[in-house]
């Protein structure tokens, strides 16, 4: 019940303001390109032929990671729920799957302590303010990390008995964000390590299992996702490795990681974890190499290391990877620490301390999460702007005056999708220095080849345009203007 009244307390505090809405804020842009999956599947679009609003591909179509959980939303929608509704049905999904597997991963490793110590360490991890942010949102990191929770709490009821359930779950989460292929191997890892003086028919039949699903990740990856993209010279999503080729690149990509340091962590739950980390290697100095969280500590951190050195420059500007390779560890450490150390503390004492915790936590979260949902969202004193505003309504206005199945355009957009999300069609976008190109602009290709009839110009950058643009604006008409926007029609 306890649970219970802490998700309604989240949710009718913290995201019901937010509860429809679409993308918004830090990392609009990769926001913006999945839920443009969701909504091309209840347009339609085939399981293997995602796409999105973009139209700079045959239909829209994009090579991306698996996106069974877009395309199941999508058949619920076709039950009879409105379009509209699809951002709420979205987040609302992403966070009681998290709240779900985090809740029961918590209430296995801690319920000896009882229940108010479970429910005050589940509130306390949960707070992690990008874990919160991401939470009710609609990036896959997400379903992956509940994925991974969900293995690890077969891995800690014992991975001889629960190995199918766990390579089944971890399988799933790799498929739907690659990075979370870590976690895939690592547990295969310990199973093997676990059996490998004493195999057996079971033994055997898993590794063929885990095999064949690792089969089926990469040709799915490889014929679905890089070719797929090598083909249309799609650049929506990234499919390519970005390794890390020098020391000195390694180091600016730590530096320049950190700036997110209190968005990973409030600086309690940093100094918390601090304290609980010392306790419980006291707990764990005596351990055996062959211990099961063991091995899977040194598995993960070795594949951790590789990650970053295939993709490492994507840690500088995208937070939420921490989601789907750092924060399963992280987590299930943390509650592993916990474990040890309340043995030590008195009941009342931990009771008081956590529920400290968890307020300074939870209050931290709340806050953070309105303001990364802003416009201006200042990470480690730096401001990034994420304008929004401008296209509150603009569907209802572009009704008027655009046919449904016409393509607009949307100049010095630097998202693919986000402002066709808003506008509710597709089309296409160009960011400030694609529409500046004196020579091979994009803009005047796909107006050329494509002939969209209708361009929706921010106001703010009317005479950026006229100086970028001054042909298309002679054979042009203006169809609606206000402080936001100005909706052209073009004469071709």
């Amino acid at each position: 019940m306890s649970s219970v009244i802490f998700f309604l307390l989240v949710y009718f505090f913290t995201f019901f303001p937010h509860a429809n809405a679409l993308p918004r804020g830090i990392h609009q842009w990769a926001q913006s390109d999945r839920l443009a999956v969701a909504a091309r599947y209840t347009e339609g679009a085939p399981l293997l032929e995602p796409a999105t609003y973009c139209m700079k591909t045959i239909d829209g179509r994009v090579g991306v990671e698996f996106s069974g959980g877009q395309y199941l939303l999508a058949q619920f929608m076709k039950l009879g729920v409105s379009q509209e509704y699809l951002p709420f049905i979205y987040r609302f999904f992403t966070f009681s799957l998290l709240f779900i597997s985090l809740l029961v991963l918590a209430n296995l490793m801690l319920k000896e302590e009882g229940w108010m110590h479970v429910i005050l360490a589940f509130i306390t991890i949960i707070s992690t303010p990008v874990l919160f942010y991401y939470g009710y949102n609609f990036l896959p990191d997400a379903w992956a990390l509940s994925l991974i929770l969900l293995s690890l709490y077969f891995f800690h009821k014992g991975i001889n008995k629960h190995i199918f359930i766990i390579l089944i779950l971890s399988g799933l989460a790799a498929l739907t964000k690659t990075s979370a292929g870590i976690f895939f191997i690592a547990l295969y890892g310990v199973f093997f390590l676990q059996n490998i003086s004493k195999p057996s028919v079971r033994s055997i039949i898993a590794s063929l299992f885990f095999v064949a699903i690792a089969g089926c990740i990469a040709y799915y990856d490889y014929t679905y996702v890089h070719l797929v993209n090598t083909e249309l010279w799609s650049g929506v999503f990234m499919s390519r490795i970005v390794p890390i080729t020098s020391w000195s690149e390694f180091t600016e990509v730590l530096d320049t990681s950190l700036r997110f340091k209190n968005e990973y962590a409030s600086k309690v739950q940093r100094w918390l974890v601090i304290v609980l980390a010392i306790t419980s290697f006291f707990a764990l100095r005596k351990s055996s190499l062959k211990s099961e969280k063991i091995q899977f500590f040194i598995l993960s951190a070795l594949g951790l290391v590789s990650f970053i050195l295939l993709f490492g420059p994507q840690f500088m500007h995208h937070d939420y990877y921490v989601l789907a390779t750092i924060m399963p560890i992280a987590i299930y450490c943390t509650l592993l620490a916990f474990r040890f150390t309340l043995r030590y503390v008195h009941p009342v004492t931990s009771l008081f301390l956590l529920l400290l915790t968890s307020i300074v936590s939870f209050s931290n979260a709340n806050s953070k999460y309105f303001a990364r949902m802003s416009e201006e969202v200042n990470i480690n004193g730096y401001t990034e702007y994420y304008p929004v505003k401008w296209l509150k309504n603009s569907h209802l206005i572009l009704a008027d005056f655009v046919p449904k199945d016409e393509l607009v355009i949307v100049p010095y957009a630097p998202e693919h999708n986000h402002s066709l999300l808003y506008l509710h069609r597709r089309g296409f976008t160009f960011n400030t220095e694609e529409m500046g190109r004196k020579e091979g602009n994009p803009f005047d290709f796909y107006l050329t080849t494509q002939q969209p009839k209708y361009i929706v110009l921010r106001t703010e950058y009317k005479e950026q345009f006229a100086q970028d643009q001054p042909d298309f604006l002679s054979k042009s008409a203006i169809l609606f203007s206000n402080a936001d926007f100005i909706l052209y029609t073009y004469g071709h």
